[in-house]
């Protein structure tokens, strides 16, 4: 199976080629805005890395969210778009599962996947170290993800932190009672890590990605002037 993969929700534009479970290519370019005009040359780019073409796709891999409104809607648009004209499935990964993937594999007993999301507040989830959920995508304050970890710790594993929400939410938190915390250096979704999680997922699971908002937009269109007629 071969997947392309990307990302634009966070601040970064990534992209990767999957071609049964091995990385052919991956690009991941920090990146604030600017993921519209930058997104389908770095496509092409990693197509050509991989020497693959959009015809050799079975799958096209996105995050949906949480992140920027105008970066989810670039990634989304753009899957849609190809999933569309290849006639191929389009699989809809959240940014927060996506860094928790980080945590596979690894000595821990939770991973708290944690963006954030500026105003003292953080895009959170909780996963076990085999990416089980072990809470719902929230958006919490940092003193109410601290707390949800702390209920969560244990004397015996580890608590893995991976994401931008890990520095403020671990400046919250209190002493935990597992021997260790590990933070990853992590701050985005890798999207060989996305193509992965695409990678498992059975067919009949497959369907249309939606965004995953956690907050209203900050823009708001402006209210009819009671004085117009």
């Amino acid at each position: 199976m071969k997947i392309l993969a990307f990302d634009t929700a966070l601040g970064a534009c990534s992209t990767a080629v999957l071609s049964n479970g091995l990385v052919e290519s991956e690009i991941s370019i920090e990146m604030a805005r600017g993921h519209a005009e930058h997104l389908m040359g770095q496509i092409q780019e990693t197509l050509d890395e991989a020497k693959t073409t959009f015809g050799d796709l079975d799958r096209i891999a996105v995050t949906i969210g949480p992140g920027t409104f105008t970066g989810l809607r670039v990634g989304l648009s753009a899957a849609r778009g190809m999933g569309l004209a290849l006639s191929i499935p389009v699989v809809g990964v959240t940014s927060l599962q996506a860094l928790a993937y980080r945590g596979m594999n690894r000595d821990v007993g939770v991973v708290a996947s944690l963006i954030d999301a500026r105003n003292d507040e953080a895009y959170g989830q909780l996963f076990a170290a085999d990416l089980k959920p072990l809470s719902e995508p929230q958006r919490w304050s940092y003193a109410t993800a601290a707390s949800h970890v702390e209920r969560l710790a244990d004397s015996e594993n580890a608590i893995l932190f991976v994401g931008s929400g890990s520095k403020p939410v671990l400046e919250a938190i209190g002493p935990v009672a597992a021997p260790k915390i590990v933070v990853d250096s992590e701050q985005v979704p890798q999207a060989s890590d996305i193509a992965r999680l695409a990678a498992n997922r059975p067919i009949e699971d497959i369907s249309p990605p939606r965004p995953l908002y956690l907050r209203p937009p900050d823009a708001k269109p402006p209210q009819k002037s009671q004085f117009v007629r």
